[in-house]
């Protein structure tokens, strides 16, 4: 008896964690479309988001998980907002990174 609560357990919470990864990986690769879209980006540079916004959604999720006050939560998921420039700025040339800011302040700015 126990054994199949286990396992029913270990099921459900498989599901929900490829459903929690299925969304953040669709939402990655629609970021990187667009991205690749507006600034005119390589297949690789593409590519190399994805994975950027893979790696900051999977720490987006870690703070959910971790904490439960939301100024914690919100101070928390800022700091990790705040790498992503940085970490744009490794994949995409000097250019590419004047257009992404001009569309970001835009984007901002119309909010």
């Amino acid at each position: 008896m126990k054994k199949t609560i286990f396992i029913a357990l270990i099921t459900v919470i498989s599901f929900q964690l490829k459903a929690q990864q299925s969304a953040a990986g669709q939402y990655s690769q629609k970021v990187a479309q667009r991205m690749k879209d507006s600034l005119g980006l390589s297949v690789g540079q593409q590519d190399q988001l994805y994975q950027i916004n893979m790696q900051i959604a999977s720490q987006k999720a870690s703070v959910w998980k971790r904490y439960t006050d939301n100024n914690s939560i919100r101070v928390h998921l800022q700091a990790i907002e705040n790498t992503r420039d940085s970490l744009y700025r490794t994949v995409i040339t000097e250019h590419q990174m004047i257009l992404y800011r001009q569309k970001k302040e835009n984007l901002l700015s119309n909010n």
